[in-house]
């Protein structure tokens, strides 16, 4: 069967034939991205889709190649400059673990190179992969031994032990010559075996090479939550308990609640500080907060409510407060963000009416513009005690977000204005129900064409729609590009067969920030408004 393929795709009619069809028809993937007059000009590309036969029978055979085009860049260029092309085809190969055109290059064709000597590095390539025989015969070959010492076969050494491939190990440490104690990027191969969670690699390299460093085992174990790996290491005796704490200081960010569980419940010395007293706190792990309450308290320091009450944990919050943790006489709280759609919907307000009875902080201006993205009831309870009484941004942020309670509420109960800089872009976002509301009921004069082509922008066709059919300012060209860019055919549909805006046809490589800082986006000031601006409300 191999040999009739073969045979197919060697015949340059058959061949070009299917590859005709398979493009067409999107099958084959190589096809589908690449022509086949791409690919079999490619050298790249035949070992990527290993068609090897034709990468050694017909590319190699033309007079122009990657080869014969080596002697003129040596004359135009350096030599390692030079060589440049054909080192990546070899390091291509040899990412394809493609060994037939290694022995092709350097077997058939003799080639000799300036950057053999860098052979160390296409070895580590292979033995990170776990690519046993071509790390075998580049080992094996005689061009390359003058170029390899200790230093590159401990890398080689450590790189394999990314691998899963014992065999590779084990050839290693029978046929090159280690250090006693080889390392490579500050560790050791057994623990960036560790790292890359090779379990396997791991008991080997345990088993076999027990008087490697095993320093930063236990927290390579924690920080990656490789719990198996580390409980193997203990029950065979390769952890000195007595010699060895835990530093959560550095891996406390990547641990998982089951390994902080694991930790706690260990015999291990701990050690911790403020970062992970920090990080417990903002995800609410209140047993492993008084867990180091309980051994130091010194070692965590004040908490700054303005970042904790972001994290709507709300009992831990309670305990900080009882406790003493909150930095005292800090500034008016000034951020709220929005909560997870999971967390129960009446938890933010019952926060922030628990801060201001139990806390000095208060509650910023902006805090109450925050709230106006998300919440009608914290914007009620703010405006109580008195906040929205001055000119602010709630409003704006209110519409941008689509928050028609609010948006009422705030129109009836406060001073807020949608600033002219800002109108078209909060239209352009708004929704329909919200643009409907402010067109029947506010006196802004900021209406233009610049409210459309946003909505356009933004895929709003019913608002598009009823600007339209609702007002008379009209839309720019800028709303069909736009809407083509971005691919809403209702809102280009729309456009043309209300003959709102020409038809231009699509241009794969248009510029979408051409539309932007144009004279188009110029406010009746004079002011140029820049895109970046549509997210600083």
């Amino acid at each position: 069967m191999d040999n009739l393929f073969k045979n197919i795709i060697n015949n340059l009619v058959i061949r070009n034939k299917i590859f005709e069809y398979v493009e067409n028809d999107s099958i084959c993937d190589c096809a589908f991205h690449h022509g086949w007059s791409v690919i079999e000009n490619d050298p790249y590309l035949l070992i990527q889709y290993n068609f090897i036969d034709i990468l050694l029978n017909q590319y190699f055979t033309k007079n122009e190649n990657i080869l014969t085009d080596l002697p003129q860049r040596y004359r135009t260029s350096s030599e390692l400059a030079a060589e440049q092309p054909i080192e990546r085809f070899i390091i291509r190969a040899i990412n394809y673990n493609r060994l037939s055109v290694l022995k092709f290059l350097f077997d058939t064709r003799k080639l000799v190179l300036v950057s053999f000597k860098y052979i160390n590095v296409w070895i580590s390539y292979a033995a990170q992969r776990g690519y046993l025989e071509i790390v075998q015969y580049l080992y094996q070959h005689p061009q390359f031994k003058v170029y390899l010492n200790e230093k590159h076969n401990n890398r080689t050494f450590y790189e394999a032990s990314k691998s899963k491939n014992i065999q590779l190990i084990e050839w290693l440490s029978k046929n090159v010559e280690l250090s006693a104690k080889p390392i490579s990027f500050n560790s050791s191969p057994i623990e960036c075996a560790t790292q890359f969670g090779n379990s396997e690699m791991v008991k080997w390299l345990a088993l076999n090479r027990p008087m490697d460093s095993k320093e930063q085992v236990v927290e390579l174990c924690i920080g990656g939550n490789k719990l198996d790996i580390l409980e193997w290491l203990d029950s065979h005796g390769f952890i000195d308990r007595n010699m060895k704490s835990i530093n959560l200081e550095f891996v406390i960010e990547d641990m998982k609640v089951e390994t902080i569980q694991w930790v706690l419940d260990s015999d291990y010395h701990i050690k911790f500080g403020q970062r992970t007293f920090s990080f417990a706190v903002s995800k609410g792990l209140l047993d492993f907060i008084k867990w180091m309450d309980q051994r130091d308290k010194s070692l965590v320091g004040k908490q700054d409510l303005h970042i904790v009450i972001n994290s709507y944990q709300f009992e831990t919050i309670k305990w900080l407060h009882v406790n003493n943790y909150f930095i005292e006489n800090a500034p008016p709280l000034s951020i709220l963000r929005t909560p997870d759609s999971k967390l129960p919907t009446t938890l933010p307000l019952e926060i922030v009416r628990w801060v201001h009875e139990n806390r000095t902080e208060g509650f910023s201006e902006y805090f109450f513009e925050c709230a106006a993205m998300f919440s009608l009831e914290i914007v009620m309870f703010l405006h109580s005690i008195g906040h929205g009484r001055v000119m602010s941004m709630a409003l704006e942020y209110a519409a941008r977000y689509q928050k028609l309670d609010i948006v009422q509420f705030l129109h009836s109960n406060t001073p807020n204005i949608l600033r002219a800089l800002k109108f078209h872009n909060i239209i352009g976002r708004a929704g329909l129900d919200v643009v409907k509301f402010i067109h029947n009921n506010r006196t802004e004069r900021c209406w233009t064409t610049l409210c459309v082509d946003k909505a356009s922008k933004n895929g709003e066709f019913e608002v598009v729609k009823f600007l339209i059919e609702n007002r008379t300012e009209g839309c720019t060209q800028k709303a069909i590009r736009y809407s083509k860019y971005f691919e809403y055919d209702e809102i280009t549909n729309y456009l043309l067969d209300h003959k709102l805006c020409e038809d231009e046809p699509s241009d794969d490589d248009f510029d979408i920030n051409s539309l932007e800082n144009t004279s188009i986006d110029e406010d009746e000031d004079g002011s140029d408004y820049t895109e970046d601006e549509d997210e600083d409300f």
